[in-house]
């Protein structure tokens, strides 16, 4: 049995609440299972069993070293692998977010700082990038079918984290702890030194009016001004929709034509008419064809 949790970083100030969330739906899902004790009691081994292989690498003597402090404290009796997927939106986050490279670091401490009591591992994805999803399916055949898994743990890399069951303790976390400035801390809670941008500052789309629907209100407009009297020049209909203009306006006439040739369309695939000829000289009798040269002025 393998349990994998997903959690989206595209919005980092939710993923306290959809860690805890999840990993509480496990936890009451065994409960509800009816274990018996002896049963959960070799659960929890395995778990622990599972989590010392790195001990056991780590160690010079290769006796059984003991648990890091605060490990397994709350061992659910199943493996566990929580998948951090979007980890590409990291970039769109400091755009626009005006997050730094300190916020991911604590966000990576604080995942892994909850991980360890209950032994899970950590794994960074990003099927966009195609950043370790693969690594993610060759870890989970090792856990589950003890297939042969020559991955590494890596810490340094923000957008392909892989803390691997067993390998991580509060000495190596202590690492990015001290590297905290003092806008954050291990004592603040999480919520409050990673957290959404206000709504006055969040990015707002503004959507364009269609332009004849645009042309075809200035023309109303146009119109009303003439009916009541008053001179209806650009500049003044321009201030009542808030903007203004520093071009002389033309005379009323001349917009008024100026909004009914852009509000009338032509048909599509109708080719312009051509321009009328134009008399420029007096008509003289039949001459012999001639070749003209134009030369451009």
């Amino acid at each position: 049995t393998l349990v994998v949790i997903t959690v989206p970083m595209d919005e980092p100030w939710k993923l306290e609440d959809d860690l805890h969330g999840w990993i509480n739906i496990v936890d009451n899902h065994i409960k509800d299972l009816k274990i018996s004790p002896e049963e959960m009691k070799d659960l929890k081994a395995g778990v622990e069993t599972r989590f010392r292989e790195f001990l056991q690498v780590e160690g010079s003597d290769g006796q059984s070293m003991p648990l890091p402090s605060g490990a397994l404290t709350a061992n659910l009796g199943v493996p566990i692998i929580v998948a951090v997927t979007k980890v590409d939106s990291m970039s769109k986050l400091q755009k626009e977010n005006d997050f730094t490279e300190e916020h991911f670091e604590y966000i990576q401490w604080y995942l892994r700082h909850c991980l360890l009591p209950y032994g899970a591992g950590l794994l960074y994805t990003s099927p966009l990038h195609n950043s370790n999803t693969k690594l993610l399916l060759d870890y989970m055949s090792h856990v589950l079918m003890d297939k042969k898994f020559i991955g590494e743990p890596q810490v340094i890399d923000r957008d392909a984290v892989f803390v691997p069951i067993g390998w991580d303790n509060a000495t190596k976390m202590e690492l990015l702890n001290e590297g905290f400035t003092l806008k954050f801390s291990a004592d603040k809670p999480y919520t409050e030194q990673i957290c959404a941008l206000p709504e006055t500052r969040q990015k707002r789309v503004m959507k364009a009016e269609d332009d004849q629907l645009f042309l075809a209100r200035m023309q109303a407009v146009l119109i009303e001004k003439q009916k009541v009297g008053s001179p209806a020049t650009p500049h003044k209909v321009l201030e009542e929709e808030g903007k203004t203009t520093k071009t002389p306006p033309p005379s009323d006439s001349v917009l008024s034509n100026f909004f009914n040739s852009l509000l009338t369309k032509k048909p599509a695939g109708s080719s312009p008419s051509p321009p009328p000829a134009q008399n420029l000289m007096p008509p003289k009798k039949a001459l012999a064809p001639q070749l003209t040269v134009l030369f451009p002025v």
